[in-house]
């Protein structure tokens, strides 16, 4: 049977904080179990916006990627990503219900928690925005 989720993919570069979706996200308030959104932790190697070239992160299962959501009754809601590929460094969020359960424009940001010679670093992105229908 196809898997009826929607799947989204957000590339975040850690050096510069910017988020890039593959397209605008949008849910249904009726939606269950299918709301998927993808990250992509990546370090950008150039400063030319006219190209885009990056290098990979290394050690990706030293991170750990969370999404603050302000839904649109001004409630906050902070989901945590799962490593879906190390390789990649590419991090799963499943939306529960809670993040998709009234109508409007949700604003997030992606935090992201690393490791680094025994301290904690902490990025915060700019922020993003999904709609529910």
């Amino acid at each position: 049977m196809a898997n009826l989720n929607r799947d989204y993919l957000i590339t975040l570069d850690v050096k510069t904080s910017k988020l890039e979706s593959s397209r605008s996200m949008e849910f249904f308030v009726t939606d269950r179990r299918t709301m998927n959104i993808f990250v992509k932790l990546v370090i950008s190697m150039t400063t030319n916006p006219l190209y885009k070239r990056y290098a990979e992160i290394e050690n990706a299962s030293n991170f750990r990627v969370f999404m603050n959501i302000l839904k649109p009754n001004k409630e906050m809601l902070s989901v945590e990503a799962y490593l879906h590929s190390e390789e990649d460094a590419l991090f799963e969020l499943d939306l529960p219900q809670e993040a998709t359960n009234m109508v409007g424009e949700y604003k997030f940001e992606i935090l992201t928690k690393s490791l680094v010679e025994g301290n904690e670093e902490i990025i915060t992105s700019n922020q993003g925005t999904y709609k529910v229908n």
